[in-house]
């Protein structure tokens, strides 16, 4: 990738993760951290159907103890992707 290319990725990466934590922030979830880079952990009530709808579309996301769900994204993650995302949370 060299320098510019890892550059590039970080970017695209970081720009996907604002995109998906101001979606869910529209949609009422809050950040447990305003600083991020690809990985954002969110407040969520309704965590057990979020897992239940994201298990049915195959997406793994993490559950942490509490009402908290993390999500990572990498540099395989495409704009479809944090749509499907926004649309469990919206669902759930």
């Amino acid at each position: 990738h060299g320098p510019e290319g890892l550059k590039r990725i970080g970017l695209r990466v970081h720009g996907l993760a604002s995109l998906l934590a101001n979606a869910l922030g529209e949609l009422g979830y809050q950040m447990v951290s305003e600083n991020y880079f690809d990985t954002l952990k969110i407040i969520a009530s309704n965590k057990e159907k979020i897992q239940a709808l994201a298990l049915a579309k195959s997406i793994n996301l993490r559950y942490f103890e509490g009402d908290f769900v993390g999500i990572s994204l990498s540099e395989t993650t495409t704009a479809e992707d944090v749509a499907e995302l926004v649309g469990i949370f919206a669902e759930a």
